[in-house]
């Protein structure tokens, strides 16, 4: 199993992951170019991908949709909610769409890919455990905080995207307006460091070996600060996977399982 981050941050996401002769998109936040771009480099032709898998429709999850099913019609994947609300933003989703209900596994190819529903201020948004060839990976971001149901999917995975997506203190003493901060530090916001790391954690005790923060913001957060907090979290843990941080607009280097 692989998986690539073609962009992982608060300007746009896009995840690859391919087992076998299956690959899957999760989100395309990103330009059309750029995941064109991204998925050649990764040696994917862009007519081959056999799905895509969305999180929720914000527009840093779907910015680049619209403009790659008009080029490569490929079949989309989501729950009701964020199939609907795409929809009405990008009509040619509607053309495409298959939808099912968080909580469910939707299998294409020699992938299985669970739904589970997370915490965040969008129609009906869900993180994917993806299973195939005897291993398995969680795609865990854009959550307020870690309900029991995301534990439970989530553990015993290899590898795991998760969230740190700010700092607190630099969050609040920061250039977003006082609402903004109150959006993102709420039960349907994002996770801080501390909380990512906690989870993080928590996975790599119940047998992650890798970790890839991603999801970070801009304004609020850099690579080096995540990685330090996340690290210091770990520590305390007792626990000791390999951690790294997903570049937020660039293809991150292969992970394979």
């Amino acid at each position: 199993m692989l998986l690539r981050t073609l962009a992982s941050g608060s300007g746009g996401n896009c995840i690859l992951v391919r087992q076998d002769d299956t690959t899957v998109l999760i989100d395309a936040g990103i330009s059309c170019k750029k995941i064109t771009t991204r998925l050649q480099a990764s040696g994917v032709a862009p007519e081959s991908l056999n799905a895509i898998f969305l999180t929720h429709e914000h527009s840093d999850h779907i910015a680049g949709l619209r403009v790659f099913l008009k080029r490569y019609p490929t079949p989309v994947y989501a729950t009701e909610g964020t199939g609907n609300r795409t929809a009405e933003k990008y009509p040619i989703v509607g053309e495409l769409l298959h939808t099912f209900s968080a909580g469910e596994a939707v299998t294409v190819g020699a992938l299985e890919m669970q739904s589970f529903s997370t915490p965040h201020d969008a129609a009906d948004s869900v993180g994917y455990r993806c299973t195939g060839g005897g291993h398995s990976l969680a795609v865990v971001t854009d959550l307020g905080w870690v309900p029991d149901e995301v534990r439970t999917v989530s553990a015993g995975v290899e590898l795991a995207v998760i969230e740190a997506n700010h700092d607190e203190e630099w969050l609040k003493s920061g250039p977003y307006a006082y609402p903004l901060q109150n959006r993102i530090l709420g039960d349907n916001g994002h996770l801080c460091n501390e909380t990512g790391g906690a989870f993080g954690a928590y996975l790599a005790q119940h047998g992650a070996k890798t970790l890839v923060l991603g999801h970070l913001s801009r304004e609020n957060n850099t690579p080096e600060h995540a990685y330090q907090v996340v690290s210091q979290v770990l520590e305390q843990s007792g626990v000791h996977p390999t951690l790294e941080v997903a570049p937020c607009d660039e293809l991150s280097r292969p992970y394979y399982l």
